[in-house]
């Protein structure tokens, strides 16, 4: 079963970008084929006993299937980690299928 949320219309904007470059580059990209799909982006700091804290990106990728007549029902797709090389994966997992369905 799916797992979804509620967004609203700002959330929905902004999460259409995000700063890291290639990530973001691969997110218009797939959003040229399907502008469904919105990324937030979270900075998490990983405090530890006396050293610096580890700083890192993780993604949260959504699916927004009854866009743009609604904000429920967005539905999170689960990546394991949410790191910015899963991420990756899926976009370009997803572009080779559409490609692949167009020749």
């Amino acid at each position: 079963m799916p797992v979804t949320t509620f967004l609203n219309d700002y959330e929905k904007k902004t999460f259409i970008v995000v700063s890291d470059k290639e990530v973001n580059e691969l997110l218009q990209e797939v959003r040229k084929i399907d502008d469904r799909f919105l990324l937030q982006e979270q900075i998490v700091i990983t405090k530890k006993f006396l050293r610096e804290p580890v700083v890192t990106k993780q993604y949260t990728l959504y699916f927004d299937y009854l866009a743009p007549n609604s904000n429920w029902d967005i539905q999170i797709i689960n990546l394991d980690h949410n790191s910015k090389e899963v991420v990756c994966s899926y976009f370009y997992g997803f572009l080779a299928g559409t490609k692949r369905k167009r020749t």
